[in-house]
């Protein structure tokens, strides 16, 4: 599994440098850790970075995120509640 702990540096290295499937993988770690408390606030950063570097996937993830308005304050991350984009 690509977020993985033996793994995860080398993806955060990946998504740092603009890799767009690492920064929704990583997002998706952030989302749902293998172990420990989930943030969301990381997972809409990487997932939003990946949105915009052409990731559907990050577009339905962030969707989801506002969907379930998870707490996080989305306008804040750049997601607007309510936008698609």
């Amino acid at each position: 599994m690509l977020g993985s702990g033996e793994s995860r540096p080398w993806l955060e290295l990946s998504a740092e440098k603009g890799n767009a499937e690492a920064q929704f993988e990583l997002g998706q770690w952030y989302f749902n850790p293998a172990s420990g408390e989930p943030d969301y606030q990381a997972a809409a950063h990487w997932w939003r970075r990946a949105q915009l570097a052409g990731n559907r996937d990050a577009e339905a993830a962030l969707a989801l995120l506002r969907q379930r308005q998870v707490g996080l304050p989305l306008a804040q991350n750049g997601i607007q509640p309510g936008s698609d984009s």
